[in-house]
């Protein structure tokens, strides 16, 4: 994949954590990593759709795509997002909720797709 990109001369920005920009890096509970993966990502869901962690999400996904539209103004073209399925902010195809993985997007992936239809910027989302 590195070599692909490399290659390619595709350039890469990385998104911020929104889990850590929200909860920090204990997520909000020391013993979290004690948890199964599905139970632990479904308390971190619900964790982040409270209304502090939406306010952070908004705003950083009115930042991504503001860049977006700055590198396309700019003559870049920007060919996609990659999130990681099952996470419970950052999936695509799935994510994490009611200790499953379902189809579905994560609460901050969700977010940013809202912000940039509500833009009217097309943009591949894959995870």
């Amino acid at each position: 994949m590195i070599d692909l990109i490399r290659d390619n001369r595709i350039g890469i920005i990385q998104l911020p954590c929104p889990e850590l920009l929200c909860l920090g890096l204990d997520r909000s509970d020391r013993n979290g990593g004690q948890r199964g993966l599905l139970s632990e990502n479904t308390r971190i869901r619900h964790l982040m759709t409270g209304a502090q962690s939406m306010q952070v999400l908004e705003s950083h996904a009115r930042q991504i795509a503001m860049q977006i539209e700055e590198y396309r103004q700019y003559g870049f073209q920007v060919i996609g997002l990659v999130g990681v399925n099952r996470s419970p902010s950052c999936g695509v195809e799935t994510t994490s909720m009611e200790g499953m993985e379902k189809p579905g997007m994560g609460v901050f992936m969700q977010v940013i797709a809202e912000t940039l239809d509500k833009k009217s910027i097309p943009l591949e989302m894959t995870g």
